[in-house]
C-alpha cells in the first residue's frame, strides 16, 4: 500500500509539475524567437512571439505587422485585418499596415475599400512599385481602370520623392574578416564580416563603461552597416542564428551586459533605414559578449574570427577597439 501510495504521489507530483506554466520569455528572447520563426516561415511561432511582445507593449508596431503577416500567410485574413488596422495606427509602420489592409479588401473582392487603403498607404510613403504590380493579393484589382491610374500616380509619387532627396556621395575604407570551412572534397561554407573601421575617440569610452548604450543600439562601425553574411547556421549560447545576411549592432542589455545585435538585413531594408538610424531598430537576435580591458590601445575597430585548433567548428569572434576586447564564442553547424 505504501509503495502504491508513493507511486500515486509521484505521478500526481509529475502531472502537477507538467501543468505549470513555463518560465516567461524575456522581450529579447521573444524578438529572437520571432526573427528565427520568420526566417523559416513557422507562422504559428511568429504569432506566439508577436503576441508575447504586444502583451508587453501594445504600441510595438513591428510586432503588429509581423502578427498580421503571419495570420495573413495562414489564410486567417479576418484576424489579420485587425492586426493590420492596429499597425496602420502606429508611427513607422502605418504605411505597411495600410497596404496590408488594402490586400485583405482586394482578396475579399472589396475593390472600393482596397483602393482607398492603397491611397492611404501611398500617402504614408515607401511603397514599392514592383511589389504592387506583382502582389497576387491585389490580382482582383488588375482589370479595374483605377489600378492602372494608381500605378501611374505611384510612379509620379516615387519620382517626386526621389527629386526631393538630397544625395550625398562618399567613399570609405572597408575591412573584411572571413571564416571558411574547406577540405579535400570542397567547401562546407563560409561566414564573412564586413565593416568600416571607425577611429577610436575618447567619447566612445562611455559605450563600454558608461550608460550611453543602455537600451540603445550603435551601428558598431563607420558609415554603412557592419554586415554578417553566412551560408552556415551558428549557435550562440542557447540561440540559433540561421544562415543569412544580417546587420550587426552593439547595445547594453537591461542586465548590464554588452551584447551584439544581429538584425535581419531584409527587415531593415524594408524600413529603408540607414545605419545612422541603428538606434531606431527593434527586434533581431541579441547575444551577450564577454568584455575585458586590454593592455594596448586599438586605434581602429578590428574584428577577427579565432577558430579553436582542436575543434574547428568552435569559433570565437573578437572585437578590439580602444582598450577593450569583446568576445563572442559560437558553434558552426553543418548541413542545417
Amino acid at each position: 500500500m505504501r509503495a502504491a501510495l508513493l507511486a500515486c504521489v509521484s505521478v500526481w507530483t509529475l502531472a502537477f509539475a507538467l501543468a505549470q506554466d513555463p518560465p516567461a520569455r524575456t522581450e529579447n528572447e521573444l524578438r529572437a524567437d520571432l526573427v528565427n520563426a520568420l526566417t523559416s516561415e513557422r507562422w504559428d511561432d511568429v504569432i506566439a512571439a508577436a503576441r508575447g511582445l504586444i502583451a508587453r507593449n501594445e504600441r510595438d508596431g513591428q510586432a503588429w505587422v509581423n502578427l498580421g503577416y503571419a495570420l495573413h500567410s495562414l489564410g486567417r485574413v479576418d484576424e489579420a485585418l485587425e492586426a493590420h488596422r492596429r499597425a496602420a495606427q502606429l508611427p513607422g509602420v502605418a504605411g505597411i499596415g495600410a497596404y496590408n489592409i488594402a490586400c485583405v479588401h482586394a482578396l475579399r473582392g472589396e475593390s472600393d475599400q482596397a483602393f482607398a487603403w492603397l491611397r492611404k498607404a501611398m500617402a504614408a510613403g515607401g511603397m514599392d512599385l514592383r511589389r504592387v504590380r506583382e502582389d497576387q493579393d491585389l490580382k482582383s484589382l488588375h482589370a479595374d481602370p483605377r489600378f492602372k491610374e494608381f500605378l501611374a500616380d505611384l510612379v509620379r509619387d516615387a519620382a517626386h520623392e526621389a527629386s526631393t532627396q538630397r544625395a550625398t556621395a562618399s567613399q570609405s575604407d572597408r575591412r573584411e574578416a572571413r571564416l571558411v570551412f574547406s577540405s579535400a572534397t570542397g567547401s562546407a561554407g563560409q561566414i564573412a564580416l564586413d565593416w568600416g573601421p571607425v577611429e577610436w575617440k575618447p567619447e566612445f569610452e562611455a559605450h563600454f563603461t558608461g550608460e550611453s548604450l543602455n537600451d540603445r543600439r550603435w551601428r558598431f562601425g563607420k558609415d554603412f552597416w557592419t554586415t554578417w553574411d553566412s551560408s552556415l547556421t551558428v549557435s550562440v549560447g542557447d540561440k540559433k542564428l540561421p544562415a543569412g545576411h544580417y546587420y550587426v549592432m552593439l547595445t547594453r542589455q537591461s542586465g548590464g551586459s554588452l551584447a551584439l545585435v544581429f538584425m535581419d538585413a531584409a527587415l531593415v531594408r524594408d524600413q529603408r533605414l540607414d545605419a545612422m538610424l541603428a538606434h531606431t531598430t527593434r527586434g533581431g537576435v541579441e547575444v551577450p559578449v564577454a568584455h575585458e580591458a586590454t593592455t594596448t590601445t586599438q586605434v581602429r575597430l578590428e574584428l577577427a574570427f579565432v577558430p579553436d585548433p582542436e575543434q574547428p567548428t568552435h569559433v570565437r569572434l573578437d572585437a578590439t577597439f580602444g582598450a577593450h576586447r569583446l568576445s563572442l564564442p559560437f558553434t558552426v553547424e553543418f548541413g542545417s
